[in-house]
C-alpha cells in the first residue's frame, strides 16, 4: 500500500470520475467543494468542480471525506493490481505499487496520460456547455 501521506503532488489524483447515482446521493453531504456542473448519464453523476478533483476531496488538507467507503477505482489506484486492471491504468505518478518512487521519464509518461485525461474531459465539459 502506497503511503500517500508523502505524496509531493497534493492529491492531484483525486479527479473527478461518475459515482452511481445512489453513491453520490448517499454522500452528497459529504462534499467539500460545491460543483460548478453535474453531469447525469446512464444511472451515473459526475460532479465538477473548478479544478478538476474530487468533490469529496478537501482542498486545504487534501484528505478524502469517504475514505473509510471510497469506491473501487479510488482503493485500486497506484496498486499492482490497479494498474494491471485492464483499461484502467491507474499508476500513481509518484511511486510504485511497492513505495518506491517511478523514474523521471515514467514519472513524465504518468503526466502525459493524466493531462490528455484531463484535456479530453474538459472539451466535453465545454462542448456540453
Amino acid at each position: 500500500m502506497i503511503d500517500c501521506s508523502k505524496c509531493p503532488g497534493q492529491g492531484i489524483c483525486c479527479g473527478f470520475f461518475p459515482f452511481s447515482e445512489k453513491f453520490f446521493e448517499k454522500y452528497k453531504d459529504k462534499m467539500q467543494v460545491k460543483p460548478i456542473k453535474i453531469f447525469k448519464q446512464h444511472g451515473f453523476i459526475a460532479a465538477v468542480t473548478e479544478d478538476l478533483r474530487c468533490v469529496f476531496q478537501n482542498p486545504k488538507t487534501w484528505r478524502c471525506a469517504i475514505y473509510e467507503d471510497r469506491p473501487d477505482i479510488c482503493r485500486l489506484y497506484g496498486t499492482k493490481e490497479g494498474i494491471q486492471k485492464k483499461g484502467l491504468g491507474i499508476a500513481c505518478p509518484f511511486f510504485k505499487p511497492n513505495g518506491n518512487e517511478w523514474s523521471r521519464a515514467m514519472k513524465a509518461k504518468i503526466y502525459h496520460i493524466m493531462e490528455k485525461g484531463l484535456r479530453r474531459i474538459e472539451k466535453k465539459a465545454s462542448e456540453s456547455n
